[in-house]
């Protein structure tokens, strides 16, 4: 997928310096499974940022500091890795963080081409009582330029898109993860269930990001 930014009614614009976008719809892998796949579908399509899903990855915790999410941690150690080997950015969609024994978030880890980690978001919106809401909104820098980030439902709630798109961001990333809708016996037999089902939720976000850039003269 090329995003060249904002054309009428928030439709992409393909241009000769777009991002080029590998979009991963991924189950729950291991660390080094999640890492094997990316390798793979990097090199062989290239691109520019890989945007996963939220909660798609096994991590260990770590040897001190409990879920802290640094570099110490052997799973963002080889995202890190692979991001710098492939010359690319890497949203991990959301893990889980364990700030303290009581503070739990879920949280969206980002690594740049260098595979530094230049930018955690504190999911703002979760309906589990064992986790705490984050504060501070989501956006990181490109040379394609600012990049904001909306995890699951965030993206139906308006007052999220207007900080967002107060600060003028080239592109919203939301990375989510829905439960099943349909009946697995139903799915193996019809698949084209699943797609028709992706579509009109497609068309749901659509519709969504086309009212919030009608709203702020996205262009």
């Amino acid at each position: 997928f090329h995003w060249g930014g904002c054309g009428p009614f928030g439709a992409p614009t393909p241009r000769a310096d777009a991002m080029r976008l590998l979009l991963c719809q991924t189950p729950m892998l291991t660390y080094i499974q999640a890492v094997e796949n990316l390798e793979m579908m990097a090199l062989r399509y290239g691109c520019d940022l890989i945007l996963l899903p939220e909660m798609c990855m096994e991590h260990p915790a770590q040897c001190q500091n409990e879920g802290e999410l640094t570099l110490e941690n052997v799973a963002l150690l080889m995202l890190s890795r692979l991001a710098k080997q492939c010359r690319v950015y890497i949203v991990l969609g959301s893990v889980e963080e364990r700030a303290d024994c009581n503070t739990v978030y879920d949280t969206c880890v980002v690594f740049n081409r260098e595979g530094d980690i230049v930018f955690r978001y504190r999911k703002q919106t979760t309906n589990w009582t064992n986790k705490v809401q984050g504060t501070e909104p989501g956006f990181f820098d490109t040379e394609f330029g600012l990049v904001g980030v909306l995890l699951g439902h965030e993206a139906d709630e308006e007052a999220r898109w207007d900080l967002l798109l107060e600060r003028q961001v080239s592109m919203v990333v939301n990375p989510s993860r829905v439960g099943a809708q349909l009946d697995p016996v139903l799915l193996r037999a019809r698949p084209d269930l699943q797609a028709a089902a992706w579509h009109q939720s497609f068309r749901h976000i659509e519709r969504v990001v086309e009212a919030r850039c009608r709203r702020h003269a996205c262009s």
